[in-house]
């Protein structure tokens, strides 16, 4: 996997692509379905990107950038996601068991219908917590 940043004379990013088995990725790939299972996205751009319904077994996302990233009913049972930025994405009814979240940003996801079992790096008290809050309970 490589990543290429296209930048003007300005400094200004204009495209951001992840190579990936030398396929390119870019920005808001539509990932719908895809089996990435086992596959190495290190440090991969997928902000915004549709992986609903992908299959990323075990797949390693370190430091993957995330970030409003549609992961609905996705299937990340044992996928390496520590140090990934998960800010805004839609983790709703994923699977995550066995997922390794440890430093992973998680504010503003969605969590609901989300399976969080044996998850490593967090504290599902913490994500209890928030998503009673976000129901507008007070306790």
């Amino acid at each position: 996997m490589t990543r290429n940043n296209n930048n003007n004379p300005k400094g200004e990013t204009m495209t951001t692509t992840t190579t990936f088995n030398g396929h390119e990725i870019k920005d808001r790939a539509d990932l719908r379905d895809a089996d990435l299972n086992g596959a190495d996205l290190r440090a991969a751009d997928l902000n915004g990107a549709d992986l609903s319904r992908a299959d990323l077994r075990n797949a390693t996302l370190t430091r993957a950038n995330l970030c409003k990233a549609d992961l609905y009913c996705a299937d990340l049972r044992d996928a390496n996601l520590s140090g990934a930025g998960l800010y805004g994405a839609n983790l709703r009814g994923a699977d995550l068991r066995g997922a390794d979240l440890s430093g992973a940003g998680l504010c503003g996801a969605d969590l609901r219908d989300t399976d969080l079992r044996d998850v490593k790096g967090i504290d599902r008290d913490t994500i209890a917590l928030r998503l009673i809050r976000e129901m507008g309970i007070k306790i």
